[in-house]
């Protein structure tokens, strides 16, 4: 089954918000079940935390593209294609730039639990 360049970012937006839901239930889970007496990790903490701040981030630019692909720039010429393409936009530069600041998040927690270990 193929899709179409459109197509694709509606499938993105849907598994990105799919993930992102299952993280927060995650997060909350192993926040309030926790064994009694156990005390939180507080540098994990704020690092979920700011994971979860930029994915919040990136989803919402996300949408934003979505609707303004679909719903202000439908009726111009070369339509959500179009705008899709077009590079020079802020809202793909500021994305991936918050992809970039999540992975290097992320990489930094690897590098620092493999040095604790």
């Amino acid at each position: 089954m193929t899709f179409s360049a459109e197509e694709s970012k509606f499938v993105s937006i849907s598994i990105q918000t799919l993930l992102y839901v299952l993280f927060s239930i995650t997060c909350r889970i192993l926040i309030e079940k926790r064994p009694r007496g156990q005390p939180i990790n507080s540098t994990m903490l704020g690092i979920s935390l700011i994971m979860f701040v930029l994915a919040t981030m990136h989803i919402e630019v996300n949408f934003i593209r979505i609707i303004k692909a679909f719903i202000i720039f439908q009726g111009a010429p070369g339509g959500p294609r179009a705008f899709f393409n077009e590079l020079s936009e802020l809202t793909p530069i500021f994305g991936s730039t918050i992809y970039v600041a999540q992975t290097l998040v992320g990489d930094s927690v690897v590098l620092f639990r493999a040095y604790l270990v």
